[in-house]
């Protein structure tokens, strides 16, 4: 979402949206973004990674579970999200009450029940697979779609062919510094994504690595006419919710998207997007922690840094939120750096005129 976002934004002072030069403008940042990605992991710039405060990327994940569940609320009543903020998208959900498609509305809350049931008392079973195939059935045997439903509709079919790069007309230091603007939000979120799931199950990622396969999956994604890509908060927590442990999975998840691409894509026309909605909310559920809270309650500081990035996040945007969030985390390293170096200097005074 942040991501796409971002680079919709670069490419929009190059080009027509709709474009053939738009398409091809977008693959081209995306490859520039992959190969500075990668120049960055093989000289092992990851070390920036512990610039940012943990309370900091804390209140980003909290914010953006909100706004993830915000964000996927229209679809559930049955109304058009459109390109709003997150708070403009719970106000016009509150306003569009009255017109209300009933029928969407009973599948997405059957599904978001039915999920919070299975996390409860079934969380070893793979839900989101459970819900969604029952979704396809049961629109598929009741014609869900006849009542107002909205679904998925076609879904385009075979496989993508290597394209080379279209330079934009701009200089190369201007496509340079758009792709680091693509860097700085991509990495942000998936830093946070791969921190979030390490802080769960007690493990150290190198985040110059993590640079380095993000450089190859954003260089792989333009080549193949791709837009810019990154670790998401949202589909790395559903993974994580359908019980996916190693790189395995992912490569399995790769084979499976292959096949449904070629072969599956039909299956899935007839699945309501309320389905989908209640899937994403459940995995931004997860992301919401109350606990955390409790957490930096106990340093104020910690707890301003945590609070300040998640109310960036939801009421001006993911973009503003990392910002918000890097300057954050670089005035928590001064204050802190300072109060060690004033607590050592009172330690140096005291030891001399004692």
């Amino acid at each position: 979402m942040a991501i796409a976002a971002v680079s919709g934004s670069v490419i929009a002072l190059w080009a027509t949206s709709g474009s053939t030069e738009w398409i091809a403008y977008t693959a081209t940042l995306a490859l520039t973004a992959g190969l500075v990605y990668l120049l960055l992991g093989w000289f092992k710039m990851g070390w920036v990674s512990h610039f940012l405060s943990g309370a900091v990327l804390g209140g980003f994940v909290f914010g953006f579970g909100v706004g993830l569940i915000v964000d996927q609320t229209p679809k559930n009543p049955g109304r058009a999200k459109g390109l709003r903020k997150l708070f403009q998208v719970l106000i016009g959900v509150i306003k569009s009450l009255p017109e209300t498609s009933i029928p969407t509305l009973i599948v997405g809350v059957s599904s978001i029940l039915l999920l919070l049931l299975m996390r409860r008392f079934l969380p070893k079973l793979p839900r989101t697979i459970i819900v969604v195939i029952l979704g396809i059935v049961v629109s598929s045997l009741l014609g869900l779609a006849d009542y107002g439903v909205s679904t998925v509709g076609p879904i385009p079919t075979g496989l993508p062919s290597i394209v080379l790069p279209s330079m934009p007309p701009v200089s190369l230091s201007t496509l340079i510094l758009g792709s680091l603007a693509v860097i700085f939000i991509g990495f942000s979120e998936s830093l946070a994504a791969a921190k979030e799931v390490a802080s769960k199950y007690d493990y150290e990622i190198d985040a110059s690595q993590e640079m380095v396969a993000q450089g190859m999956a954003n260089t792989a994604s333009g080549l193949l006419g791709g837009f810019s890509v990154e670790g998401s908060l949202s589909k790395t927590t559903v993974a994580d919710l359908a019980g996916q442990k190693t790189q395995l999975a992912s490569l399995l998840t790769a084979g499976l998207i292959l096949l449904t691409i070629l072969f599956l894509a039909g299956f899935f026309t007839t699945l309501p997007q309320a389905v989908l909605g209640a899937v994403v909310i459940d995995a931004g559920i997860s992301l919401v922690k109350i606990k955390e809270l409790q957490h930096y309650r106990l340093n104020r500081r910690d707890f301003a840094a945590f609070l300040a990035t998640a109310l960036v996040v939801f009421f001006i945007g993911v973009l503003a939120g990392v910002v918000v969030g890097v300057v954050l985390s670089l005035l928590l390293l001064i204050v802190s750096a300072s109060s060690r170096l004033y607590a050592r200097w009172r330690l140096i005074e005291r030891i001399t005129f004692t």
